[in-house]
């Protein structure tokens, strides 16, 4: 768990003639503080706690700073990934804010909103604490579409947008529907580690099926199905990488029977073997 950031300094507050805390003594104060939170309990039971619960602050401040609960600090668990300053424009928090008068249930949907946050909690700890647990989604690759770049989890899910030339490890997708099938596709790659070091890009297909970009400028046309038998073809040629190494070469594994292979000098198929067939 981590502590973010304190956000009430005491000595913000006017002082008195002796250096204490000006007000109508602790009597009234605590007059008031009751008064509040009745009000307050009668309003939340009535669901309009979120609509008046910001008005405790600025009619009792000075009575319920002077008893503690005034929120001072935030603490979070789970944060990894996640910008500061999003996690602090969804809480919608501010130094100095009563924490009767917080409607931690609205946070907790705004923080959900976020691309990177799958489950959020959040806890008041009285008197001045502010307690968020938040689980995050972890990148997985980059999706490129319709002129932008995007940071997509294993779902799918839109993370944050990137700058197209922004130097990062993660795979990149592109297409429509490039984002749901993602997944699978790197899953059955990082199988064949060789191969997958040597492809730049995959492109989705009419949202069916994918093609395989080499940095070679190679293209291999993947079938909609068994995938993974046609990957496991592939790679079980003996040229297989003299074949991808070059450029404006198609090695089109969509027959079950043959791979056909278009390079600027030839036209060719491969056979398969009886064992390579499956």
């Amino acid at each position: 768990m981590q502590s973010l950031t304190t956000l009430f300094d005491r000595s913000t507050f006017p002082k008195g003639e002796n250096g204490g805390t000006r007000g109508q003594g602790r009597g009234v104060g605590g007059l008031v503080l009751i008064f509040s939170i009745l009000v307050l309990a009668g309003l939340w039971q009535g669901g309009y706690g979120g609509r008046v619960g910001r008005y405790v602050t600025q009619i009792a401040g000075p009575y319920l700073s002077s008893a503690g609960i005034i929120l001072k600090e935030v603490r979070v668990r789970g944060q990894r990934d996640l910008p500061d300053r999003l996690l602090f424009q969804a809480l919608g928090i501010s130094a100095g804010q009563s924490l009767l008068g917080f409607d931690a249930q609205s946070a907790q949907k705004r923080l959900v909103a976020l691309g990177w946050v799958e489950k959020a909690r959040i806890m008041r700890l009285w008197p001045s604490t502010l307690l968020v647990e938040i689980k995050e989604r972890h990148p997985m690759a980059r999706w490129q579409h319709e002129g932008r770049v995007e940071l997509i989890d294993r779902w799918g899910v839109v993370l944050s947008s990137i700058s197209p030339k922004q130097e990062t490890s993660f795979p990149l997708v592109s297409g429509k529907g490039a984002n749901q099938g993602a997944a699978r596709l790197i899953r059955l790659l990082s199988i064949h580690s060789p191969l997958s070091q040597l492809i730049a890009r995959a492109e989705r297909i009419g949202s069916y099926r994918w093609n395989l970009y080499a940095r070679s400028g190679a293209v291999i046309k993947l079938p909609p199905r068994d995938l993974a038998l046609s990957l496991a073809r592939f790679v079980g040629l003996t040229n297989w990488r003299k074949l991808l190494a070059q450029p404006g070469t198609v090695i089109d594994l969509r027959s079950r029977e043959h791979i056909f292979v278009k390079s600027a000098k030839r036209h060719f198929r491969h056979g398969l073997s009886r064992r390579q067939k499956g």
